[in-house]
Order: structure tokens, then sequence, then C-alpha cells
């Protein structure tokens, strides 16, 4: 797992999800194989992209977006 922050966007626009962060809608984006992704444009600044990045190794798409969405929640506050 790696939560980061970036300055822009990679890919499309992902799967809205209910986690906020900052006030920012969250979207998964599910990876090659065994990782995904949660994003958040927050605004805030040159580097306003929240990402958290998870990698499951042998994990289905399924639990790989359950695991993530879990981890992600657990940041919301």
């Amino acid at each position: 797992m790696v939560l980061r922050r970036n300055s822009e966007a990679r890919g499309g626009q992902g799967e809205p999800v209910a986690v906020e962060l900052e006030g920012a809608e969250g979207f998964y984006h599910g990876g090659p194989g065994s990782q995904g992704a949660v994003l958040w444009e927050t605004g805030s600044g040159s580097c306003g992209l929240i990402t958290l990045a998870v990698s499951l190794p042998g994990a289905d798409h399924a639990e790989l977006r359950t695991q993530t969405l879990k981890i992600a929640e657990s940041l919301e506050g």
C-alpha cells in the first residue's frame, strides 16, 4: 500500500466511491493484475491529487476492490 500526493491525474475517470478526503469524491481504478487505486482530486495547489495504491498478489479483482475500499474508508475522518 502506498499513499501519495501527485500533481496530475493519470488514466480515466474511474468508478465513483463513497469515500471522501479533504472534501473530494474518490474514484476507484482497477489496474493490471492485482493492483488497484483510489484517487481524490482535492484541487489544493500543485499536489492536489491524493492516490492510494494497493497491490494484493493473488487477489482477484473483486477482493482487490473490497480491500482497497476498506483501506480508503480507514482514511476518511
